[in-house]
């Protein structure tokens, strides 16, 4: 679950101004980003939020961008296959009949992805070149978002926004 947080907001809200905070939305400002409520080296080191598993063992996930800001997820050493998405207010699930492999996907506000992390050879990555010889199991790979601003908290401190790892634990 990704999500975004704006100081201002959060004081109005926690103060029971809601219609103050709803009247902030239009000049959100998030400066703390989170993915399952942590940031950072916290969620690359919880076991809940980095994605395992082993060569050819293909994971479900499930992206919820619970926020405000839009995020361009991206994740290294591997590619995903979105299979359904909730895209519309009325919140219906759609089935994608063409899936196509992707390097980095979109999460608007308020959208739910079913993506496969299929653990497997990337296309670009050269025959001889998989499965990797110079490293030892596990690798690990950082995923993060493409906005620049949401990688860092408070508009500075890298990485301490919305990074996290996954990890291929092993050969099948």
């Amino acid at each position: 679950m990704l999500n975004q947080i704006d100081p201002r907001v959060n004081r109005l809200a926690e103060a029971g101004d809601l219609a103050g905070a709803l009247g902030l939305v239009g000049s959100f400002l998030p400066r703390y980003f989170t993915l399952n409520g942590l940031s950072g080296v916290d969620a690359a080191h919880d076991e809940q939020t980095v994605p395992r598993g082993r060569v050819g063992q293909p994971l479900l996930l499930r992206a919820l961008n619970a926020g405000l800001a839009t995020h361009s997820l991206h994740i290294h050493g591997n590619h995903v296959f979105t299979t359904a998405e909730i895209v519309s207010a009325n919140h219906e699930v759609r089935v994608l009949n063409n899936i196509i492999e992707e390097d980095t996907w979109s999460m608007p506000p308020l959208m739910r992805r079913d993506l496969l992390l299929p653990f497997t050879k990337p296309p670009e990555i050269p025959d001889a070149a998989w499965p990797p010889r110079q490293e030892k199991f596990p690798l690990l790979y950082p995923m993060h978002c493409h906005n620049e601003i949401s990688q860092t908290s408070a508009g500075g401190s890298y990485p301490l926004g919305l990074v996290t790892d996954w990890v291929i634990e092993g050969p099948l």
